[in-house]
């Protein structure tokens, strides 16, 4: 009978240790080491490699760490990057440590406190400069977990900064923000610097307003705290820009169905579609975009102007630089009406980074069609453009009419798929060559 009772305790041991091993405990750690590494760096690519660990935990996390085991000659060329189940982003190493060897250590971090647990963790680390090589041994995700019976206090994520022209509509937005036990959130957005502007519907996720007229551009903050009507959040705050109205042009217009959400990976991308009202020709232009992402090379901008002419605003460039906001001229538009549906598409070229197109914004200067004393047609138009032929086609228009040239203008309607490739020249009767388009 003693035998029997030993057996048994011995069997229990086993069992409460067994299930130590493989089950994570509420308020005590989680470790769990990756198992598809080791992989080879590439050198001088920003891609780099990625090595998951999925965690399945019915629980949040409290505290995370993590460990990495780098064999690299050039520890200076390295970023790491973990990326939490939610997609947030913390960067462990930026590119420090200069010609240092290898990479031993732990990096402790708080982006992914107060979210769900479970869901696949991403570590990636890339090599920003060339010659020095290494390999990602192995890495390590420690995780202090909480009870999902203990009620958390929720966090505020006041979203991207805003940028709005004056006497435009806006919105800033709240949704990012979330609670570790799922319970329904109560908002509040608290104006704390900057003249005061009134928000609609101050109490909920998405407040708007309309953007008082200021005779420069002027910095507001607002702070967003929530609560799940028990425990309220530390406050996050977000930056709205009001963009007072150019002097220097006629006439100024902003989207008004942003801000929206580049997706990821997707040459679809998204387009905000701005209606303008106002008639005439454009004279001069420019488009002003304000755009916040953590990654812009794999960002490809493009313009639509009423007509149809399409401008490649920009095509990945800018490597790992953050937020793009910026001014592009409208020359390809010259000349063309300016009233109707001008459109902005954004596409994301790559996985990982991601981010919102806050707004965009036309400034013209427009004109009225003058009367000319010769207006002439092509007459044996359309012609092929040969591909890839410096050679190109040459049409003509012929001239009969003496006199002195005092102003001259060309009007052109191509159709091609990519602008950049083209160059147009007029060259007139006594042989000068005028280059009007020079692949752009």
């Amino acid at each position: 009978m003693e035998s029997k009772v030993r057996q048994k305790a011995i069997k229990l041991v086993v069992l409460v240790f067994f299930l130590s091993c493989i089950l994570p405990a509420y308020g005590e750690g989680l470790t769990s080491i990756s198992a598809d590494t080791p992989f080879v760096i590439p050198d001088n690519n920003s891609n780099g490699v990625i090595s998951d660990i999925d965690i399945s935990a019915n629980a949040s996390v409290m505290s995370a760490e993590v460990h990495v085991d780098i064999t690299h000659s050039y520890i200076g060329d390295l970023i790491i990057r973990l990326i939490c189940p939610t997609g947030e982003e913390a960067i462990l190493q930026n590119r420090t440590g200069g010609n240092a060897d290898n990479i031993n250590r732990s990096y402790e971090f708080s982006t992914c406190n107060g979210q769900e647990a479970s869901g696949t963790w991403r570590l990636v680390v890339s090599d920003h400069a060339d010659l020095d090589v290494g390999s990602f041994q192995h890495w390590e995700l420690r995780l202090e977990l909480s009870s999902p019976d203990i009620n958390q206090a929720p966090q505020a994520d006041a979203g991207f900064d805003v940028s709005v022209a004056a006497g435009q509509a806006g919105m800033l937005n709240g949704n990012a923000s979330s609670d570790p036990n799922g319970d329904t959130l109560l908002f509040s957005w608290t104006q704390t610097k900057g003249p005061k502007i009134t928000l609609s519907k101050h109490d909920t996720a998405q407040p708007t307003f309309v953007a008082p007229a200021f005779t420069e551009d002027t910095t507001l903050t607002f702070n967003l705290t929530v609560s799940d009507g028990t425990l309220s959040s530390q406050p996050d705050e977000v930056v709205l820009t009001i963009l007072a109205s150019s002097s220097e042009w006629d006439q100024v217009q902003a989207s008004s169905d942003t801000p929206l959400t580049i997706p990821d990976a997707n040459i679809t991308g998204v387009t905000s579609t701005l209606d303008f009202l106002s008639s005439g020709n454009i004279v001069a232009g420019e488009v002003m975009v304000n755009i916040r992402h953590t990654y812009i090379g794999d960002l490809q901008l493009r313009l639509q102007c009423p007509s149809g002419t399409e401008i490649l605003l920009h095509n990945r460039i800018g490597g790992g630089r953050d937020n793009l906001f910026a001014t592009f001229a409208l020359d390809a538009c010259q000349g063309q009406s300016a009233a109707g549906n001008w459109r902005m598409m954004v596409s994301d070229h790559a996985a990982l980074d991601v981010g919102i197109l806050n707004s965009w914004e036309i400034r013209l200067n427009l004109g009225t069609q003058g009367v000319w004393d010769i207006d002439k047609t092509s007459t044996n138009t359309p012609l092929s453009i040969p591909d890839n032929n410096s050679t190109g086609v040459t049409d003509e228009i012929r001239v009969q009419t003496t006199g002195q040239v005092e102003e001259v203008e060309v009007q052109v309607d191509l159709s091609h798929t990519y602008i950049g490739d083209l160059q147009l020249i007029l060259r007139c009767p006594n042989g000068v060559e005028t280059v009007l388009h020079n692949r752009s």
